[in-house]
């Protein structure tokens, strides 16, 4: 027997399963409604739900979702010049990781030799 996957909700089940479920199963409509509004407060097409959660940085303006992506931004990027130099190019970025993937991927210069 295998388990189902906790990504199904309420409905996906008694659609995969309305074959063989007995006759008289019924499907709970305050179940449907409740699982519409909980998937409608996750949409970020939900209208200004997902807007008032957001937070700005009070120096630039710039929005992030979580608090950690706020941080990350105000330690690392808000007001500061980048920090990390190509050492064949000469092109700068404020996120090592950006620099690995440009050196990595699309760096003209390291291409070149």
């Amino acid at each position: 027997m295998t388990l189902l996957p906790a990504l199904y909700n309420y409905r996906d089940i008694t659609s995969l399963f309305a074959d063989w479920l007995p006759d008289g199963v019924p499907v709970h409509a305050e179940v449907l409604e409740e699982d519409d509004a909980r998937s409608a407060r996750r949409s970020p097409a939900a209208g200004t739900a997902a807007v008032r959660r957001r937070l700005a940085c009070p120096k630039c303006g710039k929005s992030y979702r979580w608090k950690d992506s706020l941080r990350r931004h105000q330690r690392v990027e808000c007001g500061k010049e980048p920090q990390h130099c190509c050492p064949y190019c000469l092109y700068r970025f404020k996120h090592r990781f950006h620099l690995n993937a440009h050196i990595r991927d699309s760096c003209p210069k390291r291409a070149a030799m």
